[in-house]
């Protein structure tokens, strides 16, 4: 169980404040992404989706054949307030020290002048439609990487709210023992430990959360403990690297115990970059491919 996560705003503002307190180089990042979390956070809201009904039946045969309850495309979005937030998230990026300025403000210009259709956008980004997503960054002339960020972006609370309503499908023990996402089948951007100790995975696009055993590689279902290992900073003990020496891929943990500021897992991602550094020097490759971050 993790006790002390951030729910509100005002919860991971104070989370920004702490980390930016132990980390200064962070303090560019943070000024952008706290302005990013708490509009997604206001946004999240309004939204209004409808929820989707799945038959028992079908549920029963995906928790038997270890299928997710849905597919990345199947998600259902408050397409106004994804719009809405979209251009917010345009002006704040425009506004920043981002290499993805330029391109905000090229995709803002294009959706004020009626001259983008954000709907498509958004359908590619669920279908990982690489030709569409090609087509639109060339005919805006923006980088199609920051694209899919910015879409990405918008498109986050709604993702999360959907998530929410299918996890009353999933069943209430925990005999989901995948790596991947119960419900969309992605893999996990990072990983938790509760107040007891216990190990949870974090969907690296819905951000849903899921209990695994502690030794367990999510990405090859490793279990061998003489493979697998973690690293850590002297300076940070409550962060560290899972490693898998199997697929030598790794994933990042937050030992919630361990940390004083109320825990936002895509807040967490963003501010340990430089785990993600010391992985790579070491020859490591991240096992979900994250590219909605700056």
């Amino acid at each position: 169980m993790i006790t002390n996560e951030a729910l509100t705003s005002d919860q991971i503002q104070q989370a920004v404040r702490s980390i930016r307190a132990s980390r200064p180089a962070y303090s560019d990042i943070l000024d952008y992404y706290v302005q990013l979390f708490t509009a997604q956070q206001a946004s999240q809201g309004h939204i209004q989706i409808q929820p989707l009904e799945l038959e028992a039946d079908m549920v029963a045969i995906k928790k038997q054949e270890h299928f997710p309850l849905i597919a990345t495309s199947d998600f259902r979005l408050d397409h106004q307030a994804a719009g809405d937030l979209l251009q917010h998230v345009c002006q704040v990026t425009s506004e920043s020290n981002s290499d993805m300025a330029q391109s905000a403000r090229g995709l803002l210009n294009a959706v004020q002048a009626e001259k983008f259709e954000v709907r498509p956008l958004f359908k590619a980004l669920l279908e990982g439609d690489d030709t569409a997503f090609n087509t639109m960054a060339a005919e805006i002339a923006v980088d199609k990487g920051a694209l899919a960020f910015l879409a990405y972006s918008a498109i986050k609370p709604s993702l999360s709210l959907f998530a929410e309503q299918l996890a009353t499908f999933l069943p209430d023990d925990d005999s989901w023992v995948k790596g991947y996402c119960p419900i969309c089948g992605s893999y996990p951007g990072m990983a938790l430990l509760g107040a007891d100790g216990e190990r949870w995975l974090c969907c690296g696009f819905c951000w849903h959360k899921w209990s695994v055993n502690r030794i367990f590689c999510p990405f090859c279902e490793n279990k061998d403990s003489q493979t697998l290992h973690y690293f850590f900073s002297e300076a940070e003990k409550g962060y560290r690297v899972d490693v898998c020496d199997k697929c030598r891929k790794y994933v990042k943990t937050v030992d919630t115990r361990a940390v004083e500021h109320p825990i936002y897992p895509p807040l967490e991602q963003v501010s340990t970059l430089h785990l993600d550094m010391m992985a790579r020097e070491k020859g490591l490759e991240s096992g979900t491919k994250i590219t909605f971050q700056l």
